[in-house]
């Protein structure tokens, strides 16, 4: 028993001096920042750079690097450059020493995040054969300034990771979280929202190239006042053939459940189509959008198929539609219902046809040697028209020649068109003449009736009396007229 807790205390003891050796093997192969993390708008802070390659030293050279905009260099063992960086090359300082730091004074300007970075460090030793340069892995670190005037609230009231839940759920005092994807994705769209306006997220990392496995994504989010907070979430990548509906957004229709696809391969959207980021049931996922904003696709995948398919969503109802669709060489045609006000000639009557596996709306043609002609409306290189759709050689032709009539207009016309265009030749003739006829007649009787308003408003107002006018003698008795 005593030589079991003697070896015990030897392997202990020899684990520590290992571990000894090893922190100090990496402390000399690498420069250590020091900066005080409370660094303050308006005011000093101080960066010290350590060189401690554990030999002695007669001259060190090394860049220290920093943010210009948050940063201003004041003081210290180097010169600046004016343009984020301080070059510092010491001849004499080392004097022998094996462990040497240098301190810089800044003046911090305002709030935010610097990266302090030193780059390209060298030393000198003396050996046997004179004086010999050496490097050392240089060092990087944030440092963060505050301004007490501002808002130090660095929280994020929302965070998705491309419609994939998280584990556990969101929380905005929650940092840590993970999820799984499909193998077949690559890349996850990261969206966040802070809880203070005047915060920002200052960068997304480690949301593309995924392997297979587990992955970091790193959310850095900035308050107004300077202060970081980082929430990380650990991304699972399933391996292939591995269950890839794992984590996905899904829905149900009818009773089947499909995949909602979080990130849509560029290859199969429309053309003229672009992709958006839309929510559904809280998740941010991707869509396609034509220019205009007419129709906004999601992809589904049903369970019994590989095939991701466009779908449209109705967010009052909840409920997906399968989008109604064909392509015709490099064209795309949506079909959609005709107008409310369109209207088409009498010969033509509502009917449904099979095109590209969908029942599709549409005007069939009564005519016997058009019975293969079926007009549909569809959406097509971002505009609206109609099309004739030949269902003998399976093709689709833009078709304006019918006009688009309102139901009013239709009502006034129909009749007294429809009933002209039935007769024959020589009635359409007679009722030709017979307009003109009539039309001739009434330009007369008004020509007739003005001649004669204007003969009246000419006729003279006096009149004289001759002698031998045929009128009687009158005699004037009390105020009578009396004629003889």
């Amino acid at each position: 028993m005593k030589f079991v807790t003697k070896l015990l205390s030897v392997i202990a003891s020899i684990a520590v001096i290992f571990s000894c050796m090893i922190f100090s093997a990496n402390a000399a192969k690498s420069a250590i920042l020091y900066f005080n993390k409370n660094a303050q708008v308006g005011k000093d802070v101080t960066i010290s750079v350590r060189i401690n390659p554990d030999v002695k030293m007669y001259a060190i050279s090394f860049y220290l690097k920093y943010d210009e905009e948050i940063l201003k260099f004041k003081s210290g063992n180097g010169t600046d450059d004016s343009s984020g960086v301080v070059r510092v090359n010491v001849v004499e300082s080392p004097e022998g020493k094996k462990d040497v730091t240098y301190s810089f004074v800044f003046t911090a300007l305002k709030g935010g995040t610097s990266a302090i970075t030193v780059t390209d460090c060298t030393y000198a030793v003396n050996s046997v054969s004179g004086a010999e340069t050496k490097k050392i892995s240089g060092a990087s670190a944030n440092l963060t300034v505050k301004d007490s005037g501002f808002s130090s609230n660095a929280k994020l009231k929302s965070l998705n990771v491309g419609g994939y839940a998280l584990d556990p759920a969101f929380s905005p005092t929650k940092y840590s979280y993970k999820t799984q994807v499909p193998f077949n994705v690559e890349e996850v769209i990261v969206t966040a929202e802070t809880e203070d306006s005047n915060a920002k997220i200052k960068s997304v990392d480690g949301n593309t190239k995924l392997k297979v496995g587990s992955n970091t994504v790193k959310v850095t989010v900035e308050a107004a006042n300077g202060t970081t907070q980082k929430y990380t979430i650990k991304v699972n990548r399933a391996k292939e053939g591995v269950n890839t509906d794992i984590g996905g957004l899904q829905t149900t229709i009818g009773d089947s459940v499909y995949l909602i696809a979080s990130v849509i391969p560029k290859d199969i959207i429309f053309k003229d189509f672009s992709i958006e980021v839309a929510k559904v049931n809280g998740y941010d996922i991707e869509t396609a959008v034509d220019k205009n904003g007419n129709f906004r696709l999601y992809y589904l995948k049903a369970p019994d198929s590989d095939k991701l398919e466009p779908y449209l969503y109705d967010a009052e109802q909840d409920a997906f539609e399968k989008l109604k669709y064909v392509f015709m060489g490099e064209n795309y045609y949506i079909f959609n219902a005709f107008p409310n006000d369109y209207s088409l000639p009498e010969s033509l009557y509502s009917s449904t046809v099979q095109i590209g596996g969908f029942d599709v709306e549409c005007f069939a043609d009564s005519a016997t040697n058009m019975t293969d002609f079926y007009y549909v409306y569809c959406f097509s290189a971002d505009n609206y028209n109609l099309y004739r759709y030949d269902s003998s050689e399976g093709t689709i032709q833009r078709y304006p020649d019918f006009a688009n009539i309102s139901n009013k207009e239709k009502e006034d016309t129909d009749g007294l068109i429809s009933r002209f265009s039935s007769l024959s030749t020589n009635g359409k003739v007679i009722i030709i003449a017979l307009t003109v006829l009539i039309v001739g007649i009434l330009l007369l009787l008004v020509l007739l009736i003005v001649y004669f308003v204007k003969k009246s408003l000419n006729r003279p107002e006096d009149f004289v009396l001759e002698d031998d006018d045929d009128f009687d003698e009158v005699e004037i008795d009390n105020d009578y007229t009396v004629l003889k």
